[in-house]
């Protein structure tokens, strides 16, 4: 079950990681999508750290 959490919270980053990455490639403001990836990525990691 721990492995899970340890799985589910390195998704998080990466998506947390490629959204800002495309961000900073396409030196862009980063749109509204990757914004709320970025932030789906983060939240996914913060709910794995309090429940995990």
């Amino acid at each position: 079950m721990k492995e899970d959490k340890i799985v589910i919270s390195i998704i998080g980053l990466q998506i947390t990681i490629l959204a800002i990455g495309f961000a900073i490639f396409f030196e862009i403001d980063p749109p509204l999508q990757l914004v709320i990836f970025a932030l789906v990525g983060l939240l996914i990691n913060v709910i794995v750290a309090i429940f995990g």
